[in-house]
């Protein structure tokens, strides 16, 4: 009788576990394809998997005209000329400035007392309280770790990343691994032909937010 006990209360435990991971396995899957659950009587995974499918082929951008008019088909023919066309609007980078004007430094316009805030020192409360402010479903991108992953292991990771955060605020250096982000191109009509018909979207890293 005891051995029979035992083996439920361990079938109970691991269907319990088996549930808890198709969960998680769902919801991964409804923020891949953003569609509502749907109610069939199983966990849906044939039906996201082929949404996740579809979604990705459709997002996807497999042909597009360069600005001389010429049909590109190749990947890397278009990342070159999607690159290009937003590297001549946002210019380029510079080893030189002009000297800043101390008189309008000093007699120009200034911060308010309330904005003050922004010059203080960054501590580890202040990378505390930009986590808690972030919403729990809230991630850089598709399949990597979200913010509530960060809020349950905080008491692990954040001395690490307590190094990363302040040694930019006190170095004005951060790691490029850390500082990257992933740019989003969408659609301004429909059937777009050229890079300019497309607007471009940026997602910075969750720690950086």
């Amino acid at each position: 009788m005891e051995f029979y006990t035992k083996t439920h209360q361990e079938e109970k435990l691991i269907l319990d576990r088996l549930r808890k991971w198709s969960r998680i396995e769902g919801s991964i899957l409804q923020q891949k394809v953003s569609i509502n659950w749907i109610t069939l009587g199983d966990s849906n995974s044939k039906f996201f998997f082929t949404a996740v499918k579809v979604r990705n082929t459709r997002n996807k951008i497999t042909m597009i005209h360069s600005t001389q008019g010429d049909l590109l088909t190749e990947t890397t023919a278009i990342q070159n000329e999607i690159t290009s066309f937003y590297r001549k609007l946002l210019g380029s980078s510079t080893y030189q400035l002009e000297v800043i004007d101390l008189r309008v430094v000093r007699e120009g316009p200034r911060l308010k007392y309330e904005f003050c805030c922004l010059l203080m020192q960054v501590v580890t409360t202040t990378v505390d309280l930009a986590l808690a402010s972030i919403n729990d479903s809230k991630a850089p991108e598709l399949d990597v770790f979200n913010a509530v992953f960060f809020k349950k292991t905080w008491h692990i990771i954040k001395h690490d990343i307590y190094v990363v955060v302040l040694e930019f605020f006190d170095k004005v250096y951060i790691h490029k691994a850390v500082n990257c982000t992933t740019i989003t191109l969408i659609l301004k009509m429909e059937n777009a032909l050229y890079a300019k018909d497309y607007r471009p979207i940026a997602a910075a890293l969750l720690c950086i937010s």
